[in-house]
This record gives structure tokens, C-alpha cells and sequence, in this order.
């Protein structure tokens, strides 16, 4: 039986649709997983012999390339004949409906975003151009929506956020990877604490923040340092990155691309930090989400600097492993002297366990 993942901006071993949803399915018996997604620059490990991997959009593809991705994945399905198609992004919608349509097939789509929501609160779009987009994107999903069999959520808030979403809903959310134990931590003795930012580096998600923070903790203490590791597609906060990077280059460690970067270089510095920085900034898209970083830091028993958030700031409650703060009106001193006296996961974070995918990964089917 075969089943295509399939996405066009997303890289063809992304965490989501590769190494979590493709492996899970793998390991059912006589299945062959087909995941077709944007190409990557580096050789994927082979984690079964039953994936197979289709680039249909380029590392680097331009706007024509785009356009052509969903008619690349059509013909795919035409050769493959899949008993289920999974989108993981409302791109490809049109096509896998009219494929279902000719041919016959099961649709699941599976929400990675809010899209209209977040094309809403994107600071380098006009009102006209945000409105426009937004209400495309939100009636084909509804159009499209009475020819999906199947939602997989990956926030339980799409749930009330997204109208359309009806019929099978399945909450699967982009909980960690790995796991670590960890007990009680003191960051006081410290020859370095290195703080860590991870993920897409954009404005909206606090970037610039981070590394404010970071100078102004570097001044009171030059233990401080900062690592950012992630994917920039804005070239204007790439060209404002790198000279930021270079001015702080005594603290600040850069490693980034205009591409997806591979996701074992994201895994091996958040094991080697000594701090996460989850400091998105306060828009109604983030409001009622888990960053998925905030399950990895958690599950690896990674201290947090979290901006302030009713929802995370319960999550890290549990653990006590987070000192809550407003990233863009924070007091530097204050900060760093809770770092000095804080002991994050007092009780461990064996807890943290209910976090991995491993649990979550069993609620698939087909």
C-alpha cells in the first residue's frame, strides 16, 4: 500500500512530515511511504527501506518552480496510484482533489499553521496584500474541505481557530523527538552559559529581541553567550542578522542558511546549551499554540527564558524550569540575578516523558 506525504517549502526530511509522521507509518507492515517535498543539499540518513524521497520543488525554486510543484506531485500520484494522500500544505490541496476526484484516494490534511491567521500578522505585507491572501487561502481551504476524509491538527487550538476543520479531527502535535534526563540544575558556577536560539529566525519570532538580550546580559557578565541556529528566508532580517553577528562576535555564534537546515545540527546545540530563549513576540498567532521548541527544551531538561504566556507559563510550571519575562520591555540585571539563584527542574524532568512524539506517533491511523 503506498502513501504520499507531500509539501513544496518544506524540506524532504522535515521533522514534521519525515521523521515523524514517514517513520511512524513505516513501521506498519506492507506500507511504502512516498514523501515529496523541497530538495536539500546534504544526504538524508536512510531510516527505512520502505521511504522513498521525490523532490518536486528545488532547494533554491523560484516562483515559475512553485507553480509547477502541485502538477509534479499530481503526476506522481497518477504513476503511484496512493490508497492515502497527506497534505501538509494547503498548496497542494487543489490538485490531490482533483486526483481523489479521477481517481480515487483518501485525503488527509494535515495543519502545520494557522496560514491566514499568519499571513495577517506578517509585518512586511500591506493591509491589501495581507487581506487579499488571507481570504484566498481561507476559502480554498473551505472549498476543499467537504473532499477531506481526515484533519490531523498539529495545535489543538485549530480546533476553534479554523471553521472549516469538521468531521475527523485528529490532534497530533509537534511534540519532541528526544528525550534526557535531567535533575536539579545551577547555572551559578558556570564557567559559560550559553543561551540558544533555534527555529525560523524572523522578526515576529523574536530574533532581534534575543540578541538584545543577550548584549545586555554579556555587559553585566561575560559568561553570556549566544548561538542562533535556523532558517532565514526574510533577506532583509538576514542582512541585519549578519552584521549584528559581526559587531557581537565576541559572544554570538551564527549558523544559518536561506534554506532548511538540517535538523541534527538543530538537536546536537540544543543539547550542548545551557538556556533556550523562547521569546516569540506577543501577536494573536502565537496566543494559543505550544512552540514545538518548548517541548524539545523540555524534554531535554534545557532551562527556558520564556516570553510571558498564560498558556506556556502554565506548561512550565510543572517542571519549574522557566523564568517568564517580557522580551521586549525586560530588566537585565533582574533577569540575571533569577538565573544566578534559580534551581530549574528541582524534581527532574522525568515528566517531560508524556512529551515525546514517540506517545503521540502511536494515535495515527489509517
Amino acid at each position: 500500500m503506498n502513501i504520499v506525504i507531500a509539501s513544496i517549502l518544506k524540506p524532504l526530511d522535515d521533522v514534521r512530515h519525515f521523521q515523524k509522521l514517514g517513520t511512524s507509518f513505516a513501521k506498519l507492515p506492507n506500507v511504502h511511504i512516498h514523501i515529496l517535498a523541497r530538495d536539500v543539499r546534504y544526504q538524508i540518513p536512510k531510516f527505512e527501506n520502505n521511504i522513498t524521497f521525490r523532490s518536486i520543488f528545488p532547494s533554491q525554486g523560484n516562483l515559475l518552480e512553485r507553480l509547477l510543484a502541485p502538477w509534479k506531485l499530481f503526476f506522481y500520484l497518477v504513476k503511484v496510484k496512493p490508497k492515502q494522500v497527506i497534505a501538509c500544505t494547503n498548496e497542494l490541496l487543489i490538485v490531490i482533489i482533483l486526483y481523489k476526484i479521477l481517481f480515487g484516494t483518501k485525503i488527509v490534511y494535515d495543519i502545520q499553521e494557522n496560514y491566514a491567521e499568519n499571513i495577517r500578522n506578517k509585518a512586511n505585507l500591506g493591509f491589501i496584500a495581507k487581506s487579499v491572501l488571507a481570504t484566498f487561502i481561507r476559502s480554498k481551504e473551505t472549498i476543499c474541505a467537504k473532499f477531506i476524509d481526515q484533519f490531523w491538527l498539529a495545535e489543538a487550538c485549530y480546533e476553534q481557530e479554523l471553521p472549516f476543520v469538521r468531521g475527523k479531527i485528529k490532534v497530533l502535535e509537534n511534540k519532541s523527538l528526544f528525550f534526557r534526563h535531567r535533575e536539579a540544575i545551577s547555572l551559578r558556577n558556570n564557567a559559560t552559559i550559553n543561551l540558544l536560539f533555534t527555529g525560523t529566525i524572523a522578526k515576529e519570532n523574536g530574533i532581534f529581541e534575543a540578541i538584545s538580550l543577550a548584549d545586555a546580559l554579556h555587559k553585566i557578565d561575560n559568561r553570556y553567550r549566544l548561538t542562533i541556529i535556523g532558517c532565514c528566508h526574510q533577506p532583509e532580517t538576514a542582512i541585519e542578522l549578519e552584521k549584528l553577528a559581526l559587531t557581537h562576535k565576541a559572544f554570538i555564534s551564527l549558523i544559518y542558511n536561506t534554506i532548511p537546515i538540517e535538523y541534527r545540527l538543530i538537536q546536537e546545540n540544543v543539547l550542548k546549551a545551557d538556556i533556550g530563549l523562547i521569546c516569540y513576540q506577543p501577536q494573536q498567532n502565537f496566543k494559543n499554540k505550544m512552540p514545538t521548541k518548548l517541548y524539545e527544551y523540555t524534554t531535554v531538561g534545557l532551562p527556558i527564558l520564556l516570553q510571558t504566556n498564560p498558556k506556556w507559563n502554565r506548561f512550565c510550571d510543572d517542571y519549574k524550569n522557566a523564568i517568564p519575562i517580557d522580551f521586549q520591555n525586560f530588566n537585565a540585571i533582574g533577569i540575571h540575578q533569577s538565573i544566578q539563584n534559580t534551581i530549574f527542574y528541582p524534581n527532574g524532568n522525568n515528566l517531560a516523558k508524556q512529551h515525546t512524539w514517540k506517545d503521540e506517533g502511536l494515535g495515527i491511523g489509517l
